[in-house]
């Protein structure tokens, strides 16, 4: 925000300090200055001369060749303006000036003829953003005076970075304040007298405010017979240099008052508002206003509007309607000044996608007292001034509920203690008192009853009053020192550490972890082919998402994960490992709020290998079995109770689901039975939706469920000393046959002696019947106390091909 020290020095007197120790006093108080901008520079080596002649330039028909008197030398400059005449006194940039723009004077020739300076404009001289040619002085101003004292000082603006937690900063007003208490002098307020006339404006207009719509007082004066046109230099002025543009006298008061006192105003033509009514309500789903912007809005309804006898003229605190707005033609107005709940003005200007000053201010809060009125008298006295006409008696003033203003007890003792510093009681109360805070006392003597300004609507705890006395005191005025911090062990949480060892083994199996945004938008429940009736279409809705890609709360890790592969590959990366670990939110129809379990998502693509000269072009690509290997390492090497992965333990089952492919999905599940996850290759159309280059292995495991077999693992297993027998077991099975299946019923009947089971081929043709196909296993044998004999491990093995063939009407081959 610019605060221009011209004005500042309207309320506070700022004798004897300099820009940049105010700028750093300031800083240390709370209220950071980024940065100060000293406008009287380019006023340098910029003075006022008389035109002696001007004549058209020979080679080019549209400039001019001028001679320029100053004391002591007559200069001749070439100038492109129309606008010039012998005798005019004008501003003139000599040898060496640097005006605005870093535009650098010097001799030069122009089309052949010399020019050794140049004539000015208001905007050349920063001035104006707007120029209508040569600027012109009144002909008694004396030649060779520097322009910076015809004009006035060159003012110097401080850009202040004021934090979202003090609207009442931003404002002039705010920081005089601020200035005030930090330098022990007095807060001028602007003397404010106005010469109101019959009749009442009461009896002219109407203003109604309707229950519980959003706005807590709405009042409003009424000005006749004014004349709306071109602001006068002052105000064209102070409006440019900070940054505002003139669009004409009775807006830009506004406009000022705005940025001088910090209360957003309005101007309504009052002639344009049917019944001369004001009605302050919540707008009607489908009213439509045309705003001043030119955009035609729609409201959905619930938004706070300002609506005259019949439809809607204003956004309440945001921006006004092009149907009511002060043009030319207007002769008399009513100046709003209001107080709205800064929820309905965020609403609004969010559902709507207008930000304007005033949302700015109303959404972080106004004052509904006095700077409400102050800013209202004060922009009826400028308005006066600049635009005449005659001030209605009385304010049109509604204020159903008025609002009572806080107070806090303030420990003086405790302050000391927090802020490490002796405090002097009365400068103490006395720095508050400056900043708006009256103290009472109380029935202990180092407490005081401290009541809060309806300006500071951010200040509600004892801290925050310990806040504005160390501001006072100035932040590097307090001394620093070392805390004393007692040393406690941190208390055990064992699910924690188990999401904790998720992530290190993940990444030591060469995954790299992600961490996306925890909400998504609509388009991925299509882009993942799914159907009306999913789960994951069950989602938690956001009441004010910054977009509609971010609207919902995500419900699986997957759109994530994929959208990272996809951005990585737009970059050039083809071979992704990937994990991420998170919340999902599920909503629960008799809950107020949905459960949060967390999720693993793991996603490869490319190559196998990195490319490198002993790969060369043989490098494979990954499969399912890749990623099948990750999930097996992980649920290995996790504190569960030990199971046998693809076992009695965890396995895999074939399930088609729609965001995958139909002959590469299958379901994880726990000894149990219970679906802990889900795993395998994205469907080719999904692929195509988020235009992947390449095939994506996909997998998500619910953590909360896997909890469930959290367990401590033995980590050391005896090897046995005697030796191993392996046989080789050859089955012709029905094509529907799962060899997991197969494994988990030749460990069943295998027993201890039975240690490992491998399936090592699958065969489909000549020589089986149609409708089957071939898996042979490698079946290992091992006893711990004894070499195991021949024929117990015949045995042995003929029980388990007896049950396989009962089990599955498996055919020896």
């Amino acid at each position: 925000m610019k605060i221009s020290l011209s004005i500042l020095s309207e309320f506070v007197d700022l004798t004897g300090i300099t820009p940049k120790n105010l700028a750093e006093r300031l800083t240390m108080s709370g209220i950071e200055v980024a940065g100060i901008e000293d406008h009287s520079l380019a006023l340098d080596h910029v003075v006022v001369g008389r035109l002696i002649s001007v004549a058209p330039h020979p080679n080019a028909d549209k400039l001019s060749l001028t001679e320029i008197e100053i004391p002591g030398a007559i200069l001749k400059v070439v100038c492109g303006a129309k606008n010039i005449a012998p005798g005019d006194v004008v501003p003139v940039a000599l040898e060496g000036a640097v005006l605005p723009g870093d535009i650098k004077i010097k001799r030069a020739k122009i089309r052949g003829e010399e020019s050794q300076g140049m004539i000015c404009s208001e905007r050349e001289l920063g001035l104006s953003q707007e120029a209508q040619g040569i600027m012109h002085f009144p002909a008694d101003t004396p030649l060779g005076k520097p322009v910076s004292e015809v004009l006035g000082q060159g003012d110097v603006v401080l850009e202040i970075e004021v934090t979202p937690n003090r609207p009442d900063c931003l404002s002039h007003l705010g920081i005089a304040r601020q200035i005030s208490a930090i330098l022990n002098r007095p807060l001028q307020l602007p003397q404010i007298t106005l010469k109101e006339t019959e009749p009442n404006a009461a009896q002219i207009a109407k203003v109604t405010i309707e229950p519980n719509c959003g706005c807590g007082r709405y009042s409003a004066r009424l000005i006749q017979g004014l004349r709306v046109g071109p602001s006068p230099a002052w105000l064209k002025k102070s409006l440019e240099t900070l940054g505002q543009r003139s669009v004409n006298n009775v807006v830009d008061i506004t406009n000022y008052v705005l940025l001088e006192i910090g209360h957003p105003l309005h101007a309504f033509d009052l002639k344009k508002l049917q019944g001369s009514q004001i009605v302050v309500r919540q707008a009607r789903p489908q009213e439509t206003l045309v705003t001043l912007d030119g955009e035609s809005r729609t409201f959905s309804g619930g938004e706070l509007v300002i609506a005259d006898a019949q439809n809607p003229v204003a956004i309440a605190g945001v921006m006004g309607g092009q149907a009511s707005e002060v043009t030319q033609e207007t002769t008399d107005i009513l100046l709003e000044s209001a107080w709205f709940d800064p929820r309905f003005v965020r609403k609004s200007s969010r559902s709507l996608g207008l930000s304007t000053e005033a949302s700015y201010r109303f959404e972080r809060g106004t004052d509904p007292e006095n700077g409400l009125l102050l800013a209202l008298d004060r922009v009826a006295q400028l308005i006066a001034e600049v635009a005449g006409g005659n001030l209605l008696k009385g304010i049109l003033n509604e204020y159903p509920l008025p609002q009572v203003p806080a107070q806090i007890a303030l420990n003086l003792s405790r302050a000391q203690q927090v802020l490490g510093v002796t405090l002097d009681k009365a400068s103490t109360l006395a720095a508050l008192s400056r900043l708006g805070f009256l103290a009472e006392t109380s029935d202990q003597s180092e407490v005081y009853l401290i009541r809060v300004p309806h300006f500071r609507q951010d200040v509600s705890l004892e801290e925050d009053l310990i806040e504005e006395i160390a501001q006072m005191i100035g932040y590097d005025h307090i001394p620093p020192v070392t805390p004393k911090v007692q040393m406690t062990a941190p208390v055990p949480n064992p699910r924690r550490e188990f999401l904790h060892a998720t992530r290190t083994i993940a990444a030591g199996l060469g995954l790299n972890e992600i961490i996306t945004y925890s909400f998504f938008g609509p388009q991925h429940f299509d882009w993942l082919r799914l159907l009306p009736e999913h789960p994951w279409r069950r989602v938690l809705k956001l009441k004010n998402p910054l977009s509609e890609e971010t609207s919902l709360m995500r419900t699986t890790l997957l759109p994530g994960l994929i959208e990272t592969v996809a951005y990585n590959q737009r970059r050039g990366q083809e071979r992704l490992f990937i994990f991420e670990t998170g919340a999902v939110y599920l909503p629960q129809p008799t809950e107020t709020l949905p459960q949060e379990p967390q999720h693993l998502g793991l996603a490869l693509t490319g190559t196998r290998y990195p490319l490198d000269w002993r790969t060369g072009k043989n490098n494979p690509e990954l499969d399912f079995y890749d990623l099948k290997g990750v999930l097996e390492s992980l649920l290995a090497r996790l504190p569960l109770k030990p199971t046998q992965i693809g076992g009695p333990g965890f396995h895999f089952q074939p399930q088609e689901m729609p965001f995958l492919h139909p002959a590469i999905g299958f379901t994880i599940h726990g000894p149990d039975g219970r679906q802990i996850g889900w795993v395998g290759a994205l469907h080719p159309e999904a692929q195509g939706a988020y235009k992947l280059r390449s095939p994506l292995w996909v997998a998500e495991l619910d953590l909360n469920a896997l909890w469930a077999f959290h367990g401590v693992r033995h980590g050391i297993k005896n090897f046995s000393k005697f030796p191993s027998s392996v046989r080789d077991l050859a089955l012709a099975v029905p094509e529907s046959t799962q060899a997991g299946a197969v494994v988990k019923e030749i460990k069943n009947v295998g027993g201890p002696l039975l240690i490992q089971v491998e399936p090592f081929d699958v065969y489909r043709g000549e020589g089986l019947e149609a409708g089957t196909k071939s898996l042979a296993f490698s079946l290992t044998f091992q006893a711990q106390d004894r070499t195991l004999q021949d024929e117990e491990i015949k045995t042995l093995h003929a029980q388990i091909l007896d049950h396989v063939q009962k089990s599955f009407g498996a055919k020896l081959r």
